[in-house]
């Protein structure tokens, strides 16, 4: 059995306890062991039961099956490439291009996409290359390939009072930054003054495992704030209010120019 694992698993610490008690014995406290883990209790519907982003392949030796999973809304990539004997993956496709199998042909939907800001669900914009779909899990055996989505977005009636409403939001908001905020390294927060980063980074500032004061980072041009002219897109400049939303939760706010961003991107390649 082996696993080629990226992202995060917020639940792991309960699955953990679970697997536990049924019998499983672990060696490190990592969420990786407990992916591994889950598969050899549930198979394939370990992928239901885990609440994260990732992306994971599943080498079953005993079964000599290849699954490729990917979270629920695809914020964690996996790409697959199928060959007549075989099937490369990889969370970016320059490292299935890398092998000398696979040609690097880009088709004319391909160049639509690419040009168009367009995306097709599963495309994987280079010529046979595929995607494994968001809530989807994609297997490989000896009968063949088989996808399957383990998950997809419901829409239901919404029967709850605005104020219950609000109750429910602010309640899986306050969960959900809870739990990402699990980690052993220093935490901060993307601030740009818009609701979205302004109620995470509230909410963060008030968990207790944050830092004495959580850090706010926020990306801006030199002067852009007093050579800022209104277009369709934004109508005024972000700066404002993310220092605005700083000074209200504390937080020790920086704001980054694009040169660090780049040189930081430089170091990445």
């Amino acid at each position: 059995m082996a696993l080629s694992y990226s992202g995060e698993v917020y639940n792991f610490k309960e699955l953990r306890r679970e697997l536990t008690q049924l019998g499983h014995v672990f060696t490190t406290q990592s969420d990786t062991e407990v992916v591994l883990k889950g598969y050899l209790q549930w198979g394939n519907g370990v992928c239901e039961k885990l609440n994260g982003m990732f992306g994971f392949a599943i080498w079953d030796a005993r079964h000599e099956v290849l699954l490729l999973v990917r979270d629920r809304l695809g914020v964690k990539p996996l790409y697959y490439y199928p060959t007549e004997q075989s099937v490369l993956f990889g969370s970016e496709p320059k490292a299935i291009l890398a092998h000398s199998q696979v040609p690097s042909v880009l088709t004319t939907d391909s160049l639509r996409e690419a040009l168009g800001w367009t995306k097709t669900p599963g495309h994987g914009t280079w010529d046979g290359l595929k995607e494994v779909k968001p809530g989807t899990y994609v297997q490989f055996g000896r009968d063949g390939l088989r996808e399957e989505a383990y998950w997809q977005l419901q829409a239901r009636p919404h029967h709850d009072s605005l104020e219950k409403t609000i109750e429910n939001v602010h309640a899986l908001l306050a969960d959900t930054v809870k739990r990402q905020m699990v980690s052993d390294v220093p935490l901060c927060s993307l601030l740009s003054g818009g609701l979205d980063s302004s109620a995470i980074a509230a909410i963060a500032s008030r968990q207790p495992n944050a830092e004495r004061q959580l850090k706010t980072f926020a990306v801006d041009f030199e002067a852009h704030t007093d050579q800022f002219v209104p277009d369709v897109f934004r109508d005024e400049s972000d700066a404002p209010y993310a220092r605005k939303v700083a000074e209200k939760i504390g937080s020790k706010h920086t704001r980054v120019c694009p040169g660090i961003i780049f040189c930081t991107i430089q170091r990445l390649f």
